[in-house]
């Protein structure tokens, strides 16, 4: 089963959504991480037949977010992961239970239904983990990594919009967005509280039936992202991984509105991917 969520719903989840695996006590996850060449975190999750290869920087700040996601059909058990990468790579391991289990209550937020415990146990994972991502960005090749199986740690929340009681002073979120028509790929700037613009960009593809879902967030200041009062038009300039900028014009009435500029953002695996243009034909531009 898929948990899809992504981008405040800037697409449909269909086609731009990052697979998860479904919050519930009864399913169990194979999970292991190590470091790849250029040391990035490679993060391994298996279950219910997916097994999924994610791809970030070693050290992302706080809040902020790049990943690439890899993920194949294959063969997964309590004990055991196989799943062919094609070009990317191969999973073939065995999980060696150690004697060490972890145990851990969860309180979970509002709006959130999930795991109340967590129960993993601990071990290695051994066998065949190969792994190179496009013109060798990052790389691995083990024959053993350190993981747990277990309870899945995944929540499915609901979260609404706040709205400012009367008189107040709280800034109401302001989004802008653009996506292509197919969905697969898109941009959004949402204001939130205390002067932060929160960007995000994400992409879904599909290479040698491997499905490749690359997202990035960035909090930025509330300078990098202008409007006008009527949401006529806007401009943002977000922070590196992002570079460049872009500007909408809303369209009179019967015409389209304009999505256009330099804007574009690296993706790990994938450098310099355009984010305006009239490829973006959805458009939104409005307060919350």
């Amino acid at each position: 089963m898929k948990r899809f969520a992504f981008l405040v719903q800037l697409v449909v989840c269909a086609t731009f959504c990052a697979p998860a695996f479904a919050a519930n006590s009864s399913q169990t996850s194979e999970e292991f991480s190590l470091r790849g060449s250029d040391g990035s975190l490679l993060s391994i999750k298996a279950a219910e037949g997916q097994v999924s290869i994610s791809v970030s920087p070693k050290q992302p700040r706080l809040g902020d977010q790049e990943v690439s996601e890899y993920t194949a059909n294959g063969s997964t058990s309590r004990d055991a992961i196989q799943a062919s990468f094609a070009s990317f790579g191969e999973i073939s391991v065995q999980f060696v239970p150690s004697v060490k289990v972890r145990t851990k209550s969860l309180k979970l937020p509002p709006k959130c239904e999930g795991p109340k415990k967590i129960v993993r146990r601990e071990g290695a994972f051994v066998g065949t983990i190969k792994f190179t991502g496009e013109n060798g960005y990052t790389s691995v090749d083990a024959l053993e990594a350190a993981g747990s199986v277990g309870t899945p740690l995944e929540f499915d929340c609901v979260k609404g919009v706040p709205v400012p009681s009367p008189g107040s002073h709280q800034r109401i979120p302001t989004v802008l967005n653009a996506r292509t028509s197919d969905g697969r790929l898109g941009f959004e700037a949402a204001l939130r509280r205390r002067g932060q613009v929160e960007f995000s960009a994400g992409e879904a593809s599909e290479v040698e039936g491997i499905s490749i879902l690359r997202s990035v967030t960035k909090s930025g200041r509330s300078s990098r992202f202008r409007f006008d009062r009527d949401y006529r038009t806007a401009t943002v300039s977000p922070p590196a991984p992002f570079s460049g900028t872009a500007k909408f014009e809303r369209g009179a009435e019967g015409t389209k509105s304009i999505w256009a500029g330099s804007l574009s953002v690296s993706f790990p695996g994938e450098p310099g991917v355009p984010l305006a243009g009239s490829l973006f034909d959805r458009l939104t531009l409005a307060r919350f």
